[in-house]
């Protein structure tokens, strides 16, 4: 091998190497933390359900009347829109190949505008069964249905769920919004 070939080899490995490198560090600098990343399937029966990834000032107001973590479900459709489901239907939530390690969802009545109707203390614990990673629970009326005085034939209500996943370095919350019978 002649030396002018042993140059253009270790030219070519140098910026092979140095391609490497800049492709590690662009990886490095770009956010990899080593954290969780999850893409979150949330199905009413069949159907997707719309649902948004809470933000840390969300989080904060989960507990505040004023600030509502559903408004993005009433702000895009009409409120008439929301996804109707009967109950006794099943929920199932799919995190993929990266499932939280615990998981909690709760479950309040909603007005019209995407507000809890009531205080926190009527937003309830939802119990929820695991199989093969997907989480899922039967759709039951919600106890705060039964504080409405006026008992209406057929009547639908609006309901808003938060999910709080936790993984070993990273919680993450979603809401979503359905509507269902009220009894």
């Amino acid at each position: 091998m002649t030396i002018k070939k042993e140059m253009i080899l270790i030219n070519r490995c140098k910026k092979i190497i140095l391609s490497m490198l800049l492709g590690s560090l662009l990886v490095a600098f770009t956010g990899c933390d080593g954290s969780p990343k999850s893409t979150v399937t949330i199905l009413g029966g069949k159907e997707n359900i719309k649902y948004a990834t809470l933000n840390s000032d969300q989080k904060a107001a989960l507990s505040d009347q004023t600030a509502s973590p559903f408004s993005f479900a009433f702000e895009e459709e009409k409120p008439s829109d929301i996804q109707y489901l009967k109950n006794g239907e099943e929920i199932s939530i799919d995190f993929g190949s990266n499932p939280p390690d615990t998981l909690s969802i709760s479950d309040g009545l909603l007005d019209a505008n995407g507000d809890y109707l009531y205080t926190s203390k009527e937003i309830t614990d939802v119990p929820y069964v695991t199989k093969k990673g997907v989480y899922s629970f039967k759709l039951d009326t919600h106890i705060a249905s039964y504080l409405s005085s006026h008992y209406e034939k057929d009547k639908k209500e609006f309901r808003g769920f938060i999910i709080n996943a936790i993984w070993e370095k990273q919680e993450k919350k979603y809401a979503f919004a359905i509507q269902s019978n009220a009894l």
